[in-house]
């Protein structure tokens, strides 16, 4: 029995199931805070302070990364080849980037360089994100980045048929339920101190709605290097695809689920992918849902409170390509029977492969002091949620696509 398949099993039986109608993407922007990056700048004695100085600059922003100066002198670098990390001592300042744990394996680089002022910049921020940023707090359930290959023909054909199956997605789901947040509940994981639901309703804000976006991304993009690095690198193989159009749906405060790539960019999947994000959430654990989170300098809190306004909307030039959804009208015949037959078909068998549960999402943010006292899950986050008949019922159809969309993992050739 596969890792995640034993897991869903104990949650089932062993442990109470907690449900709502709250939709996947909707639950991820107001409760999963990004997990964070670990930045380790590795130095000598004579760099010490500059790059103490450069990375001073992120002090009191709103991302989600840890930085640390460390001085190669006072290391063993055995420890840290441990972790993967090679060192040259003529090329430094070196920093490695780190993704967020997950689990009980070493977490993977996103990135590693040498670094300065311009390149810590690109890694914290950039055009893509911000739009998607923008895109999300306007109500999209999800924005969905498209690497292109450089391969005119296959971009093209992954654009159409995203394009294509993301609006038929629009018109075909639906937000389950009422949608509404019970805050009163207590014996949730408590929101950040500073955030408070009883003044602050995301729905005035943020309009709640079944929405889908495209953005496409060069891999010659010269400034989205930092992005790409930790698109691209989320996965262990995907860089046997450099020749394929590979797709990123992103939703929350910048969560991405697995990719789809080349011929996995299908009917069959784009479906299974929107049916996850606009389904009722577990409300519980963030941990247990597929996806790792994106670096993303934004304050999503004030944000959600109305104190802090979107990105400004940036324009198709600097993105270098936005892919509009088409508004035709779109036939919905099969549309609920093809979602049953993808995802138990051949098709899925042949373009599919396995994910592992230890890879499944990233835990609780921790500096390293304390990190031996930190809990698995978001940085404080989970829902309070009413306890209704129908609770086992929502959290057994919440494990079920939950389970359903990370064995399939990435769709391949």
């Amino acid at each position: 029995m596969r890792p995640l398949l034993v897991v869903a099993a104990w949650c089932l039986v062993g442990a109470p199931v907690w449900a709502c109608n709250v939709p996947v993407f909707r639950y991820a922007l107001e409760r999963w805070a990004p997990a964070p990056y670990y930045l380790g700048v590795f130095h000598t004695s004579d760099d010490a302070q500059s790059v103490r100085d450069l990375l001073g600059t992120l002090e009191d922003r709103p991302i989600n990364i840890h930085a640390e100066a460390v001085d190669v002198d006072e290391i063993e670098e055995d420890d840290w080849r441990l972790a993967g990390v090679e060192l040259d001592r003529e090329n430094l300042p070196w920093a490695v980037m780190f993704y967020p744990p997950r689990g009980p394996h070493p977490s993977p680089i996103a990135w590693s360089g040498q670094l300065d002022k311009i390149t810590l910049d690109s890694l914290i921020s950039s055009s893509i994100r911000q739009e998607v940023v923008r895109r999300l707090l306007t109500g999209e359930s999800g924005v969905w980045v498209l690497v292109e290959s450089g391969d005119r023909e296959k971009d093209e054909t992954a654009r159409k048929t995203l394009e294509r199956y993301l609006a038929k997605a629009k018109s075909h789901f639906r937000i389950p339920g009422v949608g509404e947040l019970d805050y009163s509940v207590t014996d949730a994981p408590e929101l950040p101190a500073f955030y408070d639901s009883a003044v602050h309703d995301p729905d005035e804000i943020i309009p709640l709605k079944v929405d889908f976006s495209l953005l496409s991304l060069s891999r010659d993009n010269a400034a989205e290097q930092g992005f790409l690095a930790m698109l691209l690198n989320s996965e262990p193989d995907l860089d046997e695809h450099a020749d394929e159009p590979i797709v990123f749906p992103m939703f929350g405060q910048g969560r991405m689920l697995w990719a789809l790539v080349g011929k996995g960019i299908n009917e069959g999947n784009i479906f299974e992918s929107c049916m996850f994000l606009t389904g009722p959430c577990s409300c519980e654990v963030q941990t247990m849902n597929p996806g790792t989170d994106m670096v993303m300098e934004f304050d999503w809190w004030g944000a959600l409170e109305g104190r802090v306004p979107p990105p400004p909307e940036i324009s198709p030039e600097m993105l270098t390509g936005v892919a509009p959804l088409l508004d035709d009208e779109m036939d919905q015949h099969d549309s609920v029977a093809m979602v049953s037959e993808e995802v138990g078909g051949d098709e899925r068998r042949e373009t599919g492969i396995s994910r592992e549960v230890a890879s499944v999402a990233p835990t609780r943010p921790a500096a390293p002091e304390d990190a031996a006292a930190a809990e698995p899950g978001a940085q404080g986050i989970g829902a309070p949620v009413l306890v209704v008949t129908g609770a086992v019922l929502g959290g057994l159809l919440v494990v079920v696509a939950a389970v359903t969309l990370v064995l399939v993992g990435k769709k391949k050739e």
